[in-house]
């Protein structure tokens, strides 16, 4: 069996070394006796080094940020290539030569002394390493803003932690830049290695960083949709809603016991509440955490919980929540994280071989941020990258999308000012009007037809087609109006449906598939080819 080179990395509030120890004290195969891998921590190397070279220096929970992390740069890079070769000696110990080794570090580090990043890491070393792999370990930034309050962290009160609500939020933007400089240092040296790179959420399982590191396994990124469940909670309607929640999470139980599976909610940031009113301004309100009990004591999961939220957090207290400079922040922040989302999101379909793409129009609304993932899956595959997409779309949701369509496209001509309707509430349509528009099946005659009495059964009428001159008469006006509406609406429709079926290798349409029988059909499919 060939021994496993790993280098992880992450930022601070991670906790590496805590969660790699777990990995291999509670991981099933190494209790049943699998030799347990060799993990060697560059930092805790650079701090024995420190404390040889400076005999007056004391080891203690300050040493690291108030002594190492305050050297000048150059001396801080020849102490991490001492702390660096140091660690290659170890390994190739005779003893430890055919061990699997996990290495620990940072990518960067934030300089105390010129307040910037820095990356002391050095490819040549690295590459004498030889790892199989890099993986980035990343977690909420709520919860490393939580841990990096603890005492003798970067943002405890005692090292200048914030105190107000506006400190405390460009600590978290300070956190979600860090984050995006641990994964493009450790994308470029993995780059430079020439070996794969991951970027990896610690809510995921231990028996998933298990089979992507000593199994063959094939890597799965489940794109599903979030905000429209989000909405169902928020209206009220959340028996619908906790059920999808409940889908999606059985699926990734199923895929993740067959595959590698990554998955989006194991990051859940763009949290941040608005108020009902016309400017939607955020507020120091947070939404509760997608499947939020799965996370409050697990036992199969990397992810340990932060202590209960810091008294002293000062961004969510309800005091604050009229403030408009923190309203503004507060939709500064939800910003880089819709940035960061996006990035992230890419990143998880480029590093997975095959894309699962669930219910992308559940409930009759298109995900956009499905629909990104599926863009984006399409500008890789037109390099020539050998990717697969696995999509669930069944007729169910395609019929709401319909439904909802039409009704889109009638509210956004009221907003015009083309149509008119004394009751707005109306233009929902009630079950024997959404019959009528499925069975017409994108028959523009028949729809076309539809589209005229439903409008005339609403009172809803064409406004500002008045006769001028030479023009046709009104009535045509309208009739060609209402015509021109209904090609619209058709063609949106088909933009949705036909790029889905187009981007797919395999799409299944039945409607009531379990998360269990559509990855028997992944498995049988991956069989026969």
């Amino acid at each position: 069996m060939t021994s496993k080179r790993i280098i992880f990395t992450g930022q601070s509030g991670i906790k590496i070394d805590g969660i790699l120890k777990d990995f291999i004290n509670k991981h099933s195969s190494f209790v049943r006796g699998r030799q347990k891998p060799l993990i060697l921590k560059i930092e805790g190397e650079m701090k024995n080094i420190y404390l040889k070279e400076h005999n007056d220096a004391a080891d203690s929970a300050t040493l690291w940020m108030r002594n190492i992390l305050m050297l000048p740069a150059p001396t801080l890079y020849n102490l991490w290539e001492k702390a660096f070769e140091s660690v290659l000696k170890t390994i190739e110990n005779g003893e430890n030569k055919n061990k699997d080794i996990f290495i620990n570090l940072h990518a960067c580090f934030y300089h105390h002394t010129t307040v910037e990043y820095l990356s002391p890491a050095k490819i040549e070393l690295l590459k004498k390493f030889n790892p199989d792999l890099f993986i980035t370990l990343i977690d909420d930034i709520y919860d490393i803003h939580n841990r990096l309050r603890y005492p003798n962290q970067i943002f405890c009160g005692l090292y200048g932690g914030a105190s107000d609500p506006v400190g405390a939020i460009f600590e978290l933007m300070r956190i979600l830049d860090w984050r995006a400089k641990e994964i493009m240092m450790t994308k470029y040296f993995a780059h430079e290695l020439g070996v794969p790179n991951y970027v990896f959420a610690v809510k995921h399982s231990y028996d998933t960083l298990y089979k992507l590191i000593f199994e063959d396994k094939h890597t799965f990124y489940i794109s599903h949709p979030i905000s429209e469940v989000r909405r169902l909670q928020k209206i009220g309607e959340n028996e619908k809603a906790n059920q999808m929640i409940e889908e999606i999470r059985m699926l990734g139980v199923k895929f993740s016991s067959e595959f590698v599976s990554f998955l989006p909610t194991t990051i859940d940031e763009l949290r941040i509440q608005h108020r009902n009113n016309k400017k939607k301004e955020r507020i120091p309100k947070l939404m509760p955490r997608w499947d939020s009990e799965k996370y409050l004591n697990p036992t199969d999961l990397l992810f340990t919980p932060p202590r209960k939220r810091n008294e002293f957090d000062p961004i969510w207290e309800e005091e604050h929540k009229n403030s408009k400079e923190l309203c503004l922040l507060l939709e500064e922040l939800y910003k880089l994280i819709e940035v960061q989302v996006s990035s992230r999101d890419h990143k998880l379909v480029e590093q997975s071989r095959f894309l699962f793409v669930y219910r992308p129009c559940f409930n009759g609304n298109i995900s956009g941020g499905v629909w990104k993932e599926i863009q984006y899956f399409r500008m890789l595959t037109n390099s020539e990258i050998d990717k697969k997409c696995f999509i669930y779309m069944p007729t169910e949701d395609q019929n709401k999308l319909k439904i909802r369509q039409f009704e889109k496209i009638l509210e956004s001509e009221i907003r015009n000012g083309t149509i008119t309707c004394k009751d707005e509430k109306l233009i929902t349509l009630d079950p024997e009007e959404e019959n009528k528009l499925i069975a017409a099946d994108n028959n523009i005659n028949i729809l076309t037809d539809i589209f005229k009495e439903i409008m005339d059964n609403k009172s809803i009428r064409c406004s500002g087609i008045e006769r001028r001159g030479l023009e046709e008469d009104s009535s045509q006006k309208a009739i060609s109006f209402i015509e021109n509406i209904t090609e619209q609406y058709v063609a949106i429709f088909n933009q949705y449906i036909n790029q889905y079926k187009q981007d797919k290798t395999v799409l299944w349409e039945e409607n009531n598939q379990s998360p269990g029988t559509l990855v028997d059909k992944i498995i049988k499919y991956l069989k026969n080819k």
